[in-house]
């Protein structure tokens, strides 16, 4: 099992300043904005063992409006948070890397298990010269996404040192695309889970669909069931 704590998701969201304006034990410092990441993961360890838990993480990704810009505090926040997961022995970290090179090779260096990388080579798409990062040490495994879309075969290919078929963007939707209601819900109603509310009350977080309490500090462990 994966761990989903980049790209704007739940865990992210905890990690994130802009996101996270808790002011109880779980927001402010570094130490509290980590505590809920390092918490699942050791609730998920605890129910299906480290070895079969990864934790995946993307420091300075902008995505769903996380804002992590100061470079000190994402390198304070990402090396606790790796410090955190250290005692776990998880199966692996799983890192979407952003352009400081030199913040993954310090991860990569507090790391002591298997660590994956999805290299950051924007515009183009992780490609097979990306294998290096192996050859030199800066990653244990390099994960592939566009590129094995159009390559069903890549590992194959890539052991080969065959040519790859290009991935294509995606075609335009807009023919498709069905009209959304004009009225959005409000900045209050898409606040961040990880906000707190007054006098105790649970944070909810809405959506069209549904909505659903959340509060960490009724979080108990294991929250994840493996059979077989």
């Amino acid at each position: 099992m994966e761990l989903h704590g980049a790209n704007g998701y739940l865990i992210h969201q905890f990690l994130a300043p802009n996101a996270n304006q808790r002011s109880d034990d779980w927001g402010g410092s570094v130490h509290n904005r980590i505590r809920f990441g390092v918490e699942v993961a050791k609730a998920v360890t605890d129910a299906i063992g480290g070895q079969r838990t990864g934790f995946r993480m993307s420091p300075g990704n902008p995505l769903n409006d996380i804002d992590e810009t100061d470079p000190a505090d994402v390198e304070a926040t990402y090396t606790a948070l790796i410090a955190g997961l250290t005692p776990l022995n998880l199966a692996y970290v799983h890192l979407l890397e952003n352009p400081d090179r030199e913040l993954t090779k310090r991860l990569r260096k507090d790391w002591p298990g298997t660590f994956v990388l999805n290299p950051f080579t924007h515009p183009q798409s992780t490609g097979p010269t990306a294998l290096r990062l192996i050859e030199d040490g800066t990653a244990d495994v390099i994960t592939f996404g566009a590129l094995f879309l159009a390559n069903p075969d890549l590992p194959a290919r890539l052991a080969a040192g065959a040519r790859s078929t290009p991935p294509t963007p995606p075609a335009s939707t807009a023919a498709t695309t069905t009209a959304t209601p004009t009225t959005q819900p409000s900045k209050q109603d898409r606040c961040c889970p990880a906000r707190q509310h007054p006098a105790g009350q649970h944070q909810t977080y809405k959506s069209r669909s549904r909505s659903h309490p959340f509060d960490p500090d009724s979080f108990h462990g294991p929250i994840a069931r493996f059979d077989g």
